[in-house]
């Protein structure tokens, strides 16, 4: 994996990016006020619990609430953690309990180059979008990389 990288003017425009930096430090809190971490995290695992042994990219973690609800859960699994906004990182690296996450400041153009060598069997992104100048061309890297199919009953 690549070293750190951070919003490039081509994803984000600098004002929304200044309030997610704003934000950062108050989002683990809201989520689990709201308790849309936990809600994500069951909706999560009435998919995974199917699996053993995968490897799931989060390309939006922001602070890593619903990959440390996984990682303890889901104790056999490999699972990285995403986001743009290095603060956000800084607050999942913070959090983080488990030893099965790894976390890494990443922009959503330079995911095919940061998992160059990398496979996943599940990518998720919750509650965000993905919204870039080579939009095609992360959706159609996400789509290569993740190379698991639903289970006969989810279909």
């Amino acid at each position: 994996m690549n070293g750190n990288s951070d919003f490039s003017h081509t994803s984000l425009s600098s004002s929304i990016l200044n309030e997610y930096k704003k934000f950062a430090p108050y989002y683990h809190d809201v989520g689990i006020a709201r308790g849309h971490f936990s809600l994500q995290t069951k909706f999560l695992l009435d998919i995974l619990k199917f699996y053993k042994n995968c490897t799931v990219l989060d390309a939006a973690c922001a602070s890593g609430d619903v990959l440390n609800n996984l990682g303890g859960i889901c104790a056999s699994f490999t699972l990285f953690g995403t986001d743009g906004c290095s603060e956000f990182i800084t607050q999942a690296e913070i959090t983080s309990k488990h030893r099965n996450i790894i976390f890494s400041c990443v922009n959503w153009n330079d995911l095919p180059q940061h998992f160059e060598e990398e496979s996943f069997d599940f990518i998720i992104i919750l509650g965000n979008y993905i919204k870039t100048n080579s939009q095609r061309e992360v959706y159609r890297w996400i789509y290569s990389k993740s190379v698991t199919t639903l289970p006969e009953q989810m279909i």
